[in-house]
């Protein structure tokens, strides 16, 4: 039985992050929401945070991005 270990020299995996802080509706932000596998989105603990969330996940789905909105990290 052989154990494979990460090799030192392995290249880490790459996480691009990006502070949409003027939403997801801007324009820059489609290339970004086009090549993305996943999304987390960062939400405060209060309900308005939680309100901020929702509607992200609903301007994704209604925008092409049904499989991002399903695919998040909380």
């Amino acid at each position: 039985m052989a154990i494979c270990a990460p090799s030192p020299c392995a290249p880490a995996p790459q996480f691009p992050l990006t502070d949409c802080g003027t939403g997801v509706t801007h324009n820059a932000m489609s290339g970004i929401l086009q090549s993305a596998d996943t999304l987390i989105i960062a939400a405060g603990y209060a309900v308005s945070g939680a309100k901020r969330a929702r509607s992200t996940l609903q301007w994704l789905a209604s925008h092409g991005y049904e499989d991002l909105a399903q695919t998040r990290l909380w």
